[in-house]
């Protein structure tokens, strides 16, 4: 497990309660509805904050103490951090392309627009855009699982550096590439990242949910 901490000031913590997503591939819910995370999976639980989790596509902002994490095959995720207000916010982004908005375009969830979007909805709870910071993980080359030579997260890890680079956000820590599947967690309130790699069967089910989306989605704009 890698700890990728830039050392940054914490505003305080809150209690609150673990909000559950909807099951990662792989996980089965049990007959209550519970959240089974697989021990692979788990951090300890030691701060009280509240737990939220991120699926493909997904962006959370938050302006309260709070742990986000994500899994990642190779898709990439983007931490984003203000260290004056002391909050931050995450993305799931699956596609290395940036999009014209319209309504209805389904791309926008997914590609680079993800990063827009967080930015957008940090401004919303407290965050100044010029003060931002970025930490990047994902981008492993999983999709080999799946009988592929081709992995698209050098893609996504090229356009979403190259769109921090566009928008003059510092990118101040960053764990991408090599064939691992990846499990992030970020506490907003302090810039506080650890990463759990995994090159288990586990990337194999990944990989595959990745490219069934992927397929799913007709190329609309351009690479970034």
């Amino acid at each position: 497990m890698r700890d990728v901490n830039s050392g940054h000031g914490n505003r305080g913590k809150r209690v609150g309660t673990r909000l559950a997503g909807k099951p990662y591939p792989g996980e089965r819910a049990t007959a209550t509805g519970a959240d089974p995370l697989p021990p692979w999976y788990r951090f300890p639980e030691t701060s009280g904050k509240a737990s939220v989790r991120l699926n493909i596509g997904e962006v959370k902002a938050c302006a309260e103490p709070t742990i986000l994490h994500t899994l990642l095959g190779s898709c990439v995720t983007t931490c984003l951090f203000d260290p004056v207000a002391g909050v931050g916010g995450m993305n799931h982004i699956l596609l290395p392309t940036v999009h014209a908005p319209r309504a209805g375009n389904p791309h926008l969830r997914f590609g680079l627009d993800a990063i827009d979007r967080l930015i957008h909805e940090l401004t919303r709870v407290g965050a100044f855009a010029p003060r931002l910071l970025a930490k990047v993980f994902g981008g492993g080359h999983v999709i080999n699982a799946i009988a592929s030579q081709f992995s698209p997260g050098d893609r996504i890890v090229e356009g979403v550096l190259a769109r921090l680079q566009h928008l003059r956000i510092p990118v101040v820590g960053q764990d991408t590439g090599g064939i691992w599947t990846r499990v992030v967690q970020f506490h907003t309130d302090s810039f506080h990242v650890l990463v759990r790699k995994t090159a288990s069967g586990h990337s194999q089910v990944l990989a595959t949910e990745e490219d069934r989306v992927r397929r799913s989605l007709e190329p609309v704009g351009s690479s970034f």
